[in-house]
C-alpha cells in the first residue's frame, strides 16, 4: 500500500494500518515508512544492455536532484529483471525493477503509428519504448532470412507498467502471421518461424488503447535461448458441484520449440478427476475440464498441474503456475460442493460457421426432481487469449423457465472473429435458495472460417441539396468510394448495392471485379428527395465462391439532404 500525503497545515495526524479482511496472527508482519522519503514512480528507458551504461529519467517524490542519472551494468550482470534503489539527498529511493538485456538497444522514436512510418530494426536487438497516449501504435519494420526463428516478447507489467500489451506480427502485404496479449501476465511474448525472406512488421499496442508517460516498455527480439516450456493457470480457486465439472483456463509459453502441449492433473484430490488438455502448436491457451465424483467429499484441496510438450523425442515438463488476479500464488484449490439441482449437456456435436455468419447450437437441461426454477444458459470458452466470448461472437443467453429443456444458442461469428477451430461449452445458471449455481457442459469444438472478403468505405457521411428540376448545380451531387479487402484465396468479382437509398436520390450503379479494389459511387439528388433528413445507406457486397454465396452488409454512410438556398431563406421568412 502507498498513500501520498500533502501535509495541509502543523498538527496532528492518525494512519491506520489493519488487514484487509480483519485477520492477524504471528506471522502477519510488517514494515511501515512515512515521511519525506524519496519514492520513484517510474523509470525510462526501462532497462540496458550488460556491460554497457544507460541514461535514466526518474519520476516521482521527494527525488530532490535525483530526476536523472546514469546506471553502469557490469560486464558479469545477470541477464534478466533485477531491481535498483536510486540514491537521493534523502537516502535510497524505492526499489525499481529494471531489465538487463543482452542485445543491441535502442528507443522507439515517433512518429511511428502507422506501418508507413515502422521504425527500422537490426536483428537481434531490444527496443526501449512506450504508448505515449490512448491509441497510439508503434510500428517497427525488420528483415529476415528464410528459416530463421524469432522470439517477440514485451516486457511491461513485470516492470511496473500498467500497460497491456497486444503484440502483432505482419508480412509486407499486412497479413496477420501471430498474433498474442498475455502470454506472461499481462505481458505478450510470440515466437514466427519465417518461410520466406523478406521484410516484415510489428506493431505494439495496450489492449485497452490507453496510453501515457507510465506505459512503458521492453520489446526483446531475438532467437529462442535453448527450449523452455511455463505454463499459467488462470484460475487458482474452482469451483464445481458433485457429479459435476468446471473447465479452467490454461496459458503455455513456449521457447525454442514449437509443437503440442498436454496439460494434465497431477496430485488431485481424492474424487476429482481430470482430462488433459491439448493445446495445438498454432495456440498459447487452452481449457482443462475438472469432474468431481458423486461421492466426492465437499469442501477445499489442493491441487496440481503438470504440462509436457514432445521435443526431438524427448519429453519437456513443466509444473502449470497458478495465478491469482495475474499475480503468482504458491497453491490452487478446487471446492467441492453439494449436487446442483440441474444439469446441461450438449445435443450439438459440433459446429462450423464462417465470419459474419451464424449457427444453432443445442443445449439440453436436466432437472433434478422438485427443482423447477429458471435456468440460464449460456456459452464460454472461444478466445485465444483471456478475452470472454463476445471478443469473436455476438451471442445471447437462453432462459429456460419451468418445463422447457432445450435451449437453442445462435453464436454469430464477427467479420474479424479469430478463424480456426476452439472450445466451447455452455454455463447454465440458476438461483438455489437464494445463492447462484453454476454448471458447465462439455466442450464441442467451433471451427470459424475466414469471410472472403471485407468492405470499407472514404466517407462516412456525405451532404446533397435537393435541386427542382431542370436545376443544376454541383451541390446536388456527391461522391464516396468504396474499397474491398479480399482474404485467403479469393480474388473473384463483388457486386455492389447501396440498401436505404431514399426517394428522390439515385445512384450510379457499380461493382469491383477481379483485380480492382476500390469503386466510385455518385450520389445525385432530385426536387423529390426530402429535405432536412439523414439517411443511413448501407453498403452491401455479394461475391460467389465456389459455388456459394457470400452476402457482407458493410459499412453504412449517412445521406444528409439539405434544401435549396432561396427556399431555405423563404422557409426561414
Amino acid at each position: 500500500s502507498l498513500i501520498r500525503f500533502e501535509v495541509p497545515e502543523d498538527g496532528v495526524y492518525f494512519l491506520e494500518l489493519r488487514d484487509f479482511q480483519f485477520r492477524g496472527g504471528g506471522g502477519y508482519k510488517y514494515h511501515l515508512m512515512a515521511g519525506a522519503i524519496p519514492y520513484v514512480d517510474r523509470i525510462f528507458p526501462p532497462g540496458g544492455r550488460i556491460g554497457g551504461e544507460v541514461k535514466l529519467s526518474l519520476t516521482g517524490d521527494n527525488l530532490k536532484g535525483a530526476e536523472s542519472l546514469t546506471l553502469r551494468i557490469a560486464a558479469d550482470a545477470k541477464p534478466g529483471i533485477e531491481e535498483f534503489r536510486a540514491l537521493t539527498e534523502r537516502g535510497a529511493a524505492n526499489p525499481v525493477s529494471f531489465h538487463v538485456g543482452v542485445h543491441e538497444e535502442t528507443i522507439e522514436e515517433e512518429p511511428n503509428d502507422t506501418r508507413e512510418q515502422a521504425g527500422a530494426l537490426t536483428l537481434p536487438v531490444t527496443v526501449s519504448g512506450r504508448v505515449g497516449s490512448a491509441g497510439d501504435v508503434d510500428w517497427f519494420k525488420f528483415a529476415v532470412k528464410q528459416g530463421e526463428h524469432f522470439v517477440f516478447e514485451a516486457l511491461a507489467n513485470r516492470l511496473g507498467s500498467p500497460l497491456d500489451v497486444l503484440l502483432t506480427l505482419t508480412d509486407a502485404q499486412g497479413t496477420v502471421l501471430a498474433r498474442n496479449d498475455d502470454a506472461s501476465g499481462m505481458d505478450a511474448r510470440l515466437a514466427h518461424t519465417f518461410n520466406n525472406e523478406g521484410e516484415y512488421f510489428v506493431e505494439v499496442r495496450d489492449l485497452l488503447e490507453r496510453g501515457g508517460e507510465a506505459f512503458a516498455y521492453r520489446l526483446v527480439i531475438g532467437p529462442p535461448e535453448g527450449q523452455e516450456l511455463t505454463a499459467r493457470l488462470l484460475n487458482d480457486t474452482p469451483v464445481l458441484h458433485q457429479g459435476g465439472r468446471v473447465p479452467v483456463r490454461v496459458e503455455v509459453t513456449r521457447s525454442g520449440f514449437g509443437g503440442a502441449v498436454e496439460i494434465f492433473g497431477r496430485d488431485l484430490p481424492e474424487g476429482i478427476s481430470s482430462d488433459v488438455a491439448l493445446i495445438p502448436a498454432e495456440l498459447n491457451a487452452g481449457w482443462l475440464f475438472l469432474e468431481a465424483e458423486p461421492g466426492a467429499n465437499p469442501g477445499h484441496g489442493r491441487f496440481e498441474l503438470e504440462a509436457r510438450a514432445l521435443v526431438g523425442g524427448s519429453v519437456l515438463k513443466a509444473p502449470v503456475l497458478p495465478l491469482s488476479n495475474e499475480r503468482p500464488v504458491k497453491e490452487a484449490f478446487v471446492t467441492v460442493r453439494e449436487p446442483a439441482p440441474f444439469s446441461v449437456r450438449m445435443l450439438t456435436l459440433s459446429a462450423r460457421m464462417e465470419q459474419n455468419q451464424s449457427a444453432e447450437i443445442l443445449v439440453e437441461a436436466t432437472r433434478r426432481p422438485g427443482f423447477e426454477g429458471e435456468i440460464k444458459v449460456m456459452l464460454e470458452g472461444y478466445s485465444e487469449g483471456k478475452e470472454p466470448i463476445t471478443k469473436s461472437f455476438d451471442v445471447g443467453a437462453v432462459t429456460l423457465k419451468s418445463g422447457e429443456t432445450l435451449a437453442r444458442l445462435n453464436p454469430r461469428a464477427k467479420l474479424d472473429a479469430e478463424t480456426g477451430t476452439r472450445s466451447v461449452f455452455a454455463r447454465a445458471e440458476a438461483t438455489i435458495n437464494g445463492q447462484a449455481a453454476s454448471v458447465y457442459s462439455e466442450p464441442i469444438a467451433v471451427t470459424v472460417g475466414e469471410f472472403p472478403f471485407a468492405l470499407s468505405s472514404s466517407l462516412p457521411r456525405v451532404t446533397l441539396t435537393a435541386l427542382p428540376d431542370g436545376a443544376s448545380s454541383a451541390a446536388g451531387e456527391a461522391e464516396f468510394s468504396v474499397k474491398v479487402t479480399r482474404r485467403g484465396w479469393f480474388t473473384e468479382d463483388v457486386a455492389l448495392a447501396l440498401e436505404g437509398l431514399p426517394e428522390g436520390i439515385s445512384a450510379t450503379s457499380t461493382n469491383l471485379p477481379r483485380g480492382q479494389a476500390e469503386a466510385a459511387y455518385r450520389l445525385k439528388a432530385s426536387e423529390k428527395a426530402e429535405p432536412g433528413k439523414t439517411h443511413p445507406v448501407t453498403i452491401v457486397g455479394t461475391a460467389n465462391v465456389n459455388g456459394r454465396n457470400y452476402q457482407l452488409k458493410g459499412p453504412t454512410v449517412s445521406v444528409i439532404v439539405n434544401a435549396p438556398a432561396e427556399l431555405a431563406e423563404t422557409s426561414g421568412e
